[in-house]
């Protein structure tokens, strides 16, 4: 079983940090492959609303963006358990903020896409 967890928040030591560490040792601990990506740390730019990623063909739901992202974004379809961790600072979570967030449909593993 695959593991990611996502950072949200620009201290990679911090609460957020911490909460998505004891959730990834609780997983590794039952055998599950886990890894961490701190976002505040990757160059990348937000979703452009190109629609390239609703193309009927083999391209659907591939981000026509390329940069730091992209592995990431290709790496959730391999990923059995995705963990977001987010601080919430001005009544908002800010991992989503400012549609810096480019994993939407197709994307993410089933069950979550109605989450983003």
């Amino acid at each position: 079983m695959k593991v990611l967890a996502i950072n949200g928040s620009p201290r990679k030591s911090g609460n957020t940090a911490a909460l998505l560490k004891q959730a990834m040792d609780g997983a590794k601990s039952q055998g599950a492959e886990t890894r961490q990506i701190d976002l505040y740390s990757m160059n990348y730019k937000g979703c452009i609303s190109c629609f390239y990623c609703k193309r009927k063909d083999k391209s659907h739901g591939i981000c026509a963006v390329r940069d730091e992202l992209t592995p990431v974004l290709a790496e959730l379809k391999e990923t059995d358990i995705l963990l977001l961790g987010s601080p919430i600072y001005y009544d908002n979570v800010t991992l989503f903020r400012n549609g810096k967030t480019k994993a939407k449909r197709k994307t993410v593993p089933a069950g979550l896409s109605g989450c983003l």
